[in-house]
């Protein structure tokens, strides 16, 4: 399924500014688009969740979603996802970027889960136990890869941050990921609208929904440290692979959520949340938050 500019920023909860346009960094999990480009698109289920006939929470149920299910998007209509099938409330899914993954041919060094979620195991098989469950965009550190015998063979060692072994996965759930820094992007944070736009040389680039973990005091935090994957502990929930994570001092942190789609909203977390491929977009080119 492929989806216009407009389609595409609607459902990921993104505006051009109104002055000037904008283009996202070139990268393998954020395409740069233009006026004239299609997007493929498709959204995982955070849980099982109902496909409706109408975007309605009275509609007749057409059937159900099963956790990281994924089915396609054609548009944004309201809070709804209206798929093939019918509508789902944007609240049960993430979008998901269509992309080819970029090959782990060595390690170590830092990949995203390039599907709809990830198997991290006790060891190199199948039939070992579940250790975790990466979401998708979620950013772990590759330790090590096996030299595979056969495509069957070809397994990841899954690290956190700090290159703690966590466990297995397989190569073909996940993409490389690089990045660069520019550090020359203040983000205005407006915290009563949940709402943030990037600033560069002067000219707002893009505004985002969010999501707010905490009371932001108002202020500016120069940021200081950039975690492509971080470990996250808030709200007694510990997340492994936290996407993009940007601290700014001791005072506050940002970064990418794979496990909701409540942008917009107050919910317990990290400071500021932000969809995958929005924090991915920002990640390396913030000199400061401003929190209004």
């Amino acid at each position: 399924m492929t989806l216009s500019r407009r389609d595409f920023l609607r459902v990921f909860g993104v505006s051009a500014a109104a002055v000037g346009g904008f283009a996202l960094p070139l990268s393998p999990m954020v395409p740069t688009i233009s006026d004239s480009d299609l997007v493929s698109l498709q959204a995982r289920a955070l849980h099982t969740a109902p496909i409706r006939e109408t975007p309605s929470p009275e509609a007749p149920v057409v059937r159900h979603l099963w956790e990281d299910e994924i089915f396609d998007i054609r548009a944004a209509v309201g809070r709804w996802i209206h798929s093939s099938e019918g509508f789902v409330a944007a609240h049960d899914a993430q979008p998901m970027l269509v992309t080819a993954p970029l090959e782990i041919s060595e390690a170590p060094c830092w990949a995203a889960a390039a599907g709809a979620a990830a198997a991290v195991r006790a060891w190199a098989s199948d039939s070992a136990p579940l250790i975790e469950k990466i979401g998708h965009g979620g950013v772990m550190r590759i330790l090590d890869r096996l030299t595979p015998r056969a495509a069957a063979d070809d397994w990841i060692a899954i690290a956190d941050e700090h290159d703690r072994l966590i466990g297995w996965s397989r190569n073909t759930l996940w993409s490389a990921i690089d990045w660069r820094t520019t550090a020359d992007a203040d983000l205005i944070v407006d915290a009563a609208l949940r709402r943030a736009a990037l600033w560069e040389s002067g000219t707002e680039r893009m505004r985002a929904d969010l999501t707010v973990g905490r009371l932001l005091v108002p202020g500016e935090y120069p940021v200081t440290l950039l975690q492509p994957g971080a470990t996250v502990t808030a709200a007694r929930q510990t997340r492994l692979g936290v996407p993009y994570v940007q601290r700014a001092g001791n005072e506050l942190s940002l970064g990418g959520v794979y496990w909701h789609n409540h942008f917009g909203a107050a919910l317990n977390g990290m400071d500021i949340q932000l969809p995958v491929h929005i924090a991915r977009a920002w990640f390396g080119r913030l000199r400061r938050v401003i929190v209004r």
